[in-house]
């Protein structure tokens, strides 16, 4: 039996399908594409064989029981969440993503708690990607230009099937409230003719659109202008809607084979939104990727924590409507380390997880920088070896610190 391709022979092998897949003019929609792309990695078996497929789908049907009760509104989604996160983890999700950043960055943090009813001001800011190796970007910049509205969810109940990142407006809006869904309604029927109007004065100018009036076709994008788009699943109530623009963040984006392809799919225009972002009064977060169904596909391969990891989360996407989710924590202010030394605190984490309905993987954590430490230069970036050799080195220093202070009187 032969084993799998190594690491370098995957990514190609994906690299590849999707530029193929993005290619092909007989898939009309991302449903379809999507349901190719993950046909062909089935027959293929370059990325999982048969047994780890059917773990996968074991642990789709069986994790989570209660994953439908994440889409009614009118109860505390999030505590659902919480619940069923530690019925998998056996730890709360706050205690969990302190030992996790210990771990991966080697820094004792202590956090509040969920940060419920969030301001634009509690986003606003430089984050630093924590670890630095876990994603295709080291930094990324939220300025005022960004914010984008703060919308309500409604109350009516849910649909069932909660449709997702990568589908299109019509099929996004099937599970909103009546006044969220017809703004997105109204949305998509004027994509045409804004589409069109756009070209036309584009060519006229021979200049370009700029990324927040850009319109983009609805069978390929979930958002098309500044009016509200879908929160998280697991969102409740208002939420604050905000988007990265590629002026700041593609300075930070890393020498992969991802980060390379995404520079060149992203248009040059500095205001081109990258992602846009929806905070929800319960502290929850999503990330939508914006552009075409290439750009997505990329976004959505960068975004994974491996190779393998791409077409599960596409799978989890189609069942679940999205894979990403983010939890808002405030940070503890003036607390102590366990080597004695005094930590201000009191910044913004937001803590990314892939498959927010099966086994809630961790990915990154954005650390919002405080304004008087201000820091957008680019950080150099670290091969994986170097970087775990670092937080190492920084975890026996505080390890040994503990047992180096004075004896109390």
């Amino acid at each position: 039996m032969s084993s799998l391709p190594a690491k370098d022979a995957k990514e190609a092998y994906m690299a590849e399908l999707i530029e193929r897949l993005s290619a092909d003019e007989s898939l009309q929609s991302y449903q379809e594409l999507q349901a190719e792309l993950l046909h062909r990695v089935q027959r293929d078996a370059v990325l999982m064989d048969d047994a780890a497929w059917k773990e996968f789908e074991a642990k789709e049907d069986s994790v989570f029981d209660r994953v439908e009760q994440h889409k009614q509104n009118g109860e505390n989604m999030l505590d659902l969440y919480a619940e069923q996160f530690q019925k998998k983890h056996l730890i709360d999700h706050k205690t969990f993503t302190e030992r996790w950043l210990l771990e991966q960055t080697g820094q004792y943090i202590e956090l509040e708690k969920v940060l419920e009813k969030p301001s634009f001001q509690d986003l606003v800011g430089v984050y630093d990607i924590q670890p630095i190796t876990a994603y295709v970007a080291s930094k990324m910049v939220i300025d005022e230009d960004d914010f984008m509205g703060v919308y309500d969810l409604g109350k009516n109940q849910s649909n069932k099937h909660k449709p997702g990142t990568y589908c299109g407006v019509a099929e996004e809006c099937a599970s909103m409230g009546k006044d969220h869904q017809d703004a997105v309604a109204q949305d998509a029927s004027e994509q045409e003719l804004q589409q069109k109007a756009a070209e036309e004065e584009a060519d006229s100018k021979e200049g370009q659109i700029s990324g927040t009036e850009a319109p983009v076709t609805p069978t390929v994008s979930f958002c098309c202008s500044e009016r509200p788009v879908a929160a998280h699943a697991l969102g409740q109530g208002q939420f604050l809607q905000f988007k990265l623009r590629r002026e700041n963040v593609i300075q930070y984006l890393d020498e992969s084979l991802i980060a390379k392809r995404l520079k060149m799919l992203i248009p040059e225009d500095p205001k081109e939104p990258i992602y846009v972002f929806t905070a929800s009064e319960n502290g929850v977060m999503r990330f939508h990727p914006w552009g075409g169904i290439q750009r997505k596909l990329w976004h959505g391969y960068g975004d994974s924590e491996k190779v393998e990891a791409f077409p599960v989360n596409i799978a989890h996407a189609g069942t679940y409507g999205c894979f990403c989710f983010g939890v808002i924590y405030k940070e503890r202010e003036n607390y102590a380390d366990p080597a004695g030394g005094m930590q201000r605190g009191g910044r913004t984490f937001v803590m990314r997880y892939n498959r927010w309905a099966t086994d809630n993987e961790p990915i990154y954590a954005m650390v919002r920088q405080r304004a008087d430490e201000r820091d957008i230069s680019v950080p150099k970036q670290e091969s994986t070896m170097k970087h775990y050799q670092r937080v190492l080195d920084a975890r026996m220093k505080g390890f040994f610190g503990m047992f180096s202070k004075s004896p109390k009187e």
